[in-house]
């Protein structure tokens, strides 16, 4: 349901003009957050500076209008001074993703994240007031449209637009993003290297902007990540998601013959209790089995050995079908097909 009335929207902004530069001086002072610490680290002279700019009237003889604009301005430039590119769970960059939009291409494509940043300009400040004044009293079903506007600006997360979504914003305040970092690794994650940034004027959308970049000849299996970093090029301490890029396929396949089945869903594998079996991993013409881990559906009772080619051996499983899938790589893992297998033997039922 979204929805608001111009008595609700009064009231708010009545609240909102009465207590806003209290509360950001509060949280800005140092006081707690939502969720893991994502308020800016002012120091105790900004806070100071900052209340004596806002008490500043203009001088005899001078503009109001352009003393006004002065002092804006001179706050944003204290805010930038201090600001922090966004981190915590709240944050999180969780739907990176890489396809091929059909052109031979390959793009990576994720959403902009940045808590109290209603109005998604990139920086976390009083102008973020208007958005909840514009959807104020919408509501919206997180489970279905988590990258509505409405859920851009529930900055409390508790599904509607609401006087709860200011302290957001105070918690926040001078929380930048400028751009984002976007890394890659060929070491299976252990070392990241910058491939190029991507500026954060480049989001777009009607609802939560997302931003886009277009791989230049990645390499086969190589991993790959974005971090978001600020004004002053300091970059989150939380990257996104990784992603693969891969064009070859990985396959399983049974090396000792089963007592019966073709390892289908419909037909799967017969294998007898205690019995090893040996499966063999393919990467293209690469033997990827030293590499490979499994998933199993039930996980229990089934272990692998590590030799090449890899052995399973069921033992004390309830009768009844299971399959196994390979995994190769630990981070944005590459899977196998699925293959079937029914356990037969003097098990119980």
């Amino acid at each position: 349901m979204r929805g608001r009335g111009n008595s609700a929207v009064l009231e708010a902004l009545a609240a909102i003009g009465a207590a806003v530069t209290l509360v950001l001086l509060l949280m800005l002072a140092g006081c707690g957050s939502r969720g893991s610490s994502n308020i800016n680290a002012v120091d105790q002279s900004t806070v100071q500076a900052l209340a004596e700019l806002d008490a500043a009237t203009a001088p005899d003889g001078v503009d109001g209008d352009l003393f006004a604009m002065l002092k804006a301005e001179l706050r944003d430039a204290l805010l930038r001074r201090t600001s922090t590119p966004p981190s915590g769970a709240d944050n999180a960059i969780a739907d990176l993703v890489l396809f091929d939009a059909g052109t031979e291409e390959w793009t990576l494509e994720w959403s902009y994240r940045n808590v109290g940043d209603y109005d998604q300009s990139g920086t976390v400040n009083i102008a973020d007031i208007t958005p909840i004044a514009v959807h104020f009293g919408q509501t919206y079903d997180l489970a279905t449209e988590p990258d509505c506007i409405q859920a851009v600006v529930d900055g409390s997360g508790n599904g509607a637009v609401d006087i709860a979504d200011i302290t957001p914003i105070a918690q926040n305040f001078g929380t930048a993003v400028a751009g984002y970092s976007v890394e890659v690794s060929l070491t299976e994650g252990a070392e990241w290297d910058e491939v190029n940034t991507v500026l954060q004027g480049a989001a777009s959308g009607d609802e939560r902007k997302s931003l886009e970049f277009v791989l230049d000849t990645p390499a086969e299996r190589s991993l790959y990540r974005v971090r978001a970093y600020d004004a002053g090029q300091v970059p989150s301490v939380d990257p996104s998601n990784p992603v693969r890029f891969y064009t070859l396929d990985l396959t399983l396949e049974l090396l000792t013959p089963a007592e019966g089945g073709d390892g289908s869903a419909e037909d799967p594998y017969i294998v007898a209790e205690a019995e090893p079996y040996e499966l063999q991993a393919t990467y293209g013409a690469e033997d990827v089995g030293a590499d490979l881990g499994f998933a199993t559906m039930p996980p229990a009772f089934i272990d692998f050995t590590a030799e090449v080619p890899r052995i399973l051996t069921v033992d004390n499983v309830m009768a009844g079908d299971f399959y196994v899938v390979g995994l190769l790589g630990e981070l944005a893992p590459i899977e196998s097909g699925r293959l079937y297998f029914r356990v037969q033997g003097d098990l119980p039922p």
